[in-house]
């Protein structure tokens, strides 16, 4: 049915927020913000994201 969730970690070196895009071409120019983090430098971050019903994406963050 394509309903389920994932998880992505990370840790960033700098204080601010991070991004997740997401798109369906590695090559787009206008991947789509789907969340945004405040992280804090050094300390894990971590986005829940739902699949829904487009089961196929791909992710990039982007420190701001």
């Amino acid at each position: 049915d394509g309903q389920g969730t994932f998880t992505i970690n990370g840790i960033t070196g700098l204080n601010g927020d991070v991004v997740l895009l997401k798109s369906t071409d590695l090559g787009a120019s206008n991947w789509l913000s789907i969340q945004t983090n405040t992280a804090t430098a050094g300390v894990p971050f971590s986005f829940t994201v739902s699949q829904g019903a487009d089961s196929l994406g791909l992710f990039r963050l982007k420190g701001r």
